[in-house]
This record gives C-alpha cells, structure tokens and sequence, in this order.
C-alpha cells in the first residue's frame, strides 16, 4: 500500500464512481442549504427593518402627541392657578374651557399623527376595480 500507482490500480472503479457521486450529492445539497439560508436570512432582514421604521414612525407620532398634551396640561394648571388667586373669576368656567380646549388640540392632533403616518394610497378608477371582476371594460 505504499505505492500509490500499485494502489489506484487495485481500486475498484465503481467504487471510485460511487464515492464522486455521492460527495458531487452531498455538495450540492449543502450548497442549496446554503443558499436558502442566506436568501431566507435577507427576506428576514428586510421585513424585520420594514416592521422596526414602521414602529418608529408611530413612536415618534405618540411621543409627539403626548408632549404636547402635557404641554396643555401644564398651560392649563396654570390658567386654574391663575384664577384661583381672583376671586372674580369663576374656577368651573376656566375647567370646563380648558377641557374642551384641550379635547379639540387632541383631535386635531391625532389626526394630523394618522395623516403623516398613512402611506400615499393610489387612485383608482371604477374601471380598473370592476376590471378585476370583468365588468366595466
């Protein structure tokens, strides 16, 4: 066996064949494995960067949203303080005012954070829906 041309004479060629085969099969196989991984691994990356803006964005509008109510919290503490120290003034009147005040900054800004957030949304016409259904061709 120390002869290696004495030895490769000796091999069995089928053999030899077999074993080419099988290491060419277990390759490729491992290369598909391989390759699926890393396209998995990148449609992965992408959905996940996709879910973590869209997260970020509603943060953002939340953040913003709740500073600002606290921002009329604390005008409106201040407005009570304020007519608690005159008498004249009717302490009710100021509450009720800052309540709906600070009802309508919320709306307004509520819609203003669900208009930035929503994504431009195409036109379509009633021909290109009913198309779908193969009316109004």
């Amino acid at each position: 066996l120390q002869d290696k041309e004495k030895s490769f004479t000796l091999m069995s060629y089928k053999d030899t064949a077999e074993l080419e085969r099988v290491k060419n099969l277990h390759g490729f196989y491992t290369w598909g494995t391989i390759h699926e991984f890393r396209r998995l691994q990148d449609e992965n990356t992408e959905l996940y960067k996709a879910h973590f803006e869209e997260f970020g964005a509603k943060m953002i509008n939340l953040l913003t949203q709740s500073q600002l109510m606290w921002a009329d919290f604390t005008t409106r503490v201040g407005e009570m303080k304020e007519a608690s120290s005159h008498p004249q003034l009717e302490t009710s009147n100021i509450l009720s005012r800052s309540i709906e005040q600070a009802k309508q900054n919320v709306a307004e800004k509520k819609k203003q954070a669900d208009d930035h957030s929503q994504p431009a949304k195409k036109k379509t016409t009633g021909k290109k829906i009913l198309g779908i259904f193969g009316k109004g061709k």
